[in-house]
């Protein structure tokens, strides 16, 4: 599974992207503005619907969290 987004100015620090309570893997091509978050699911994971979270900082020290939808 793959998360792609784009910031409207750069941030500071990667951002966090979860699955759930999993996080995602940021891919080595992200930039300062386009980022690509990848997670492989297991089983083990279970079934049913889950959140995905994006947690950003900016140059000014503001963190936000965006509940960004919902994968099954």
């Amino acid at each position: 599974m793959a998360v792609a987004f784009t910031t409207g100015e750069d941030v500071t620090t990667a951002p966090g992207v979860r699955i759930g309570t999993t996080a995602m893997t940021r891919d080595p091509a992200s930039t300062a503005r386009s980022f690509t978050y990848r997670h492989v699911v297991a089983a083990s994971e279970g079934a049913g619907p889950k959140a995905v979270t994006l947690t950003l900082q900016d140059a000014a020290g503001n963190v936000t969290t965006h509940v960004a939808g919902q994968v099954a």
